[in-house]
């Protein structure tokens, strides 16, 4: 199964898939490439759109859309990674708590905890 990691946090995301990658070994593998790359935060415009089109590639090529939601509502990529995967009727868990209208969608399943998260994924 290909997992993508949609949150605004790396470090975050580093430590769900390492989870992961010990809960599911070889079954799992991970198209979210953003999780290895340095900080956006000062990256020149003239090389956004290429993240934002190597993002959009990564989310299309998933099976599943993990979306993990912040202590408070962050604005950030992971918003639209999540339409784009409902667009794309992929499965989407968003695992944390409620930060949008639609981490209610009936095809988003929602989890709160970590392990909650493990048991959810089928592979």
């Amino acid at each position: 199964m290909k997992i993508y990691i949609a949150t605004k946090k790396q470090d975050v995301a580093v430590a769900i898939r390492r989870r992961l990658k010990e809960a599911f070994q070889d079954k799992v593998s991970f198209t979210s490439s953003w999780i290895d790359q340095e900080s956006y935060g000062n990256t020149p415009v003239c090389q956004k759109t290429s993240i934002a089109k190597r993002c959009d590639k990564d989310v299309r090529d998933c099976d599943l859309l993990i979306n993990i939601s912040d202590e408070t509502n962050v604005p950030g990529g992971k918003h639209v990674e999540l339409g784009v995967a409902l667009g794309l009727d992929k499965k989407i868990i968003a695992f944390g708590r409620r930060e949008n209208i639609f981490h209610y969608h009936p095809e988003v399943v929602f989890c709160e905890y970590e392990i909650s998260l493990i048991e959810i994924i089928k592979v």
